[in-house]
């Protein structure tokens, strides 16, 4: 996400909630996004599923919480980041080696 030869980026997963809802929550974190607007975006994948998954869903209600996203999923995950690394910052710039500065300036445009 940080080399700019690998540009435009994509990520994904088979179902698009789990592991690509953690990325981009740290994704759009580390781009000073508010987490009310990434809360709301996580969530909104339970439209954008709905046609993948809803006949699946229908016929067998037991699957729901692996075919939708739910705001609890995410927050846990950003829970325990905290509590094990003090805060979602910490845990970028330390675990996963993130430059916020340049990831800022690759992927935010400057304001004039």
């Amino acid at each position: 996400m940080q080399d700019e030869v690998n540009l435009p980026l994509v990520f994904h997963c088979t179902a698009g909630k789990d592991r690509t809802g953690m990325a981009a929550y740290l994704f759009l974190y580390s781009l000073g996004v508010d987490e009310e607007t990434i809360f709301s975006n996580y969530l909104d994948s339970n439209k954008y599923l709905q046609g993948k998954y809803g006949t699946y869903i229908q016929a067998y209600p037991a699957l729901a919480p692996l075919l939708t996203v739910d705001r609890r999923f995410l927050e846990a995950g950003v829970k325990r980041i905290r509590e094990e690394h003090g805060s979602v910052e910490k845990y970028l710039k330390e675990v996963v080696e993130v430059d916020i500065d340049k990831m800022r300036s690759i992927y935010l445009y400057p304001v004039r």
